[in-house]
């Protein structure tokens, strides 16, 4: 197992990316929305996660924590399975990962 980070900058405002074009299984995800995003929030989840205001919206917003907007995510999950939405284009998350042990320790 070891820690991983990385962030992702969505390019196009409204269009669903994967956190990561890596495929990397993991036992935890932390992904915690930029401090300077234009748009008060990220929106994290599956392809077809949509930032919005209401009812059209899907996927979990990042939740206010001590300050910081985060969403925790259980495993195992491929980052490549978690996808982001943003408000604002150039608006992004940054996040933490361990990954999976193949061997299970």
């Amino acid at each position: 197992m070891a820690l991983i980070d990385g962030l992702k900058i969505v390019a196009a405002a409204g269009t669903a990316e994967p956190l990561s074009a890596t495929s990397t299984v993991c036992d935890w995800v932390i992904v915690t929305a930029f401090e300077d995003n234009t748009s008060p929030t990220a929106m994290v989840g599956a392809s077809t996660v949509v930032y919005a205001v209401g009812v059209t919206a899907r996927g979990v917003p990042a939740m206010e924590i001590a300050g910081t907007k985060q969403c925790r995510i259980d495993g195992p999950v491929n980052l490549t399975e978690i996808y982001v939405d943003v408000g604002t284009n150039g608006d992004g998350v940054y996040y933490i990962a361990r990954t999976t042990n193949a061997f299970g320790g």
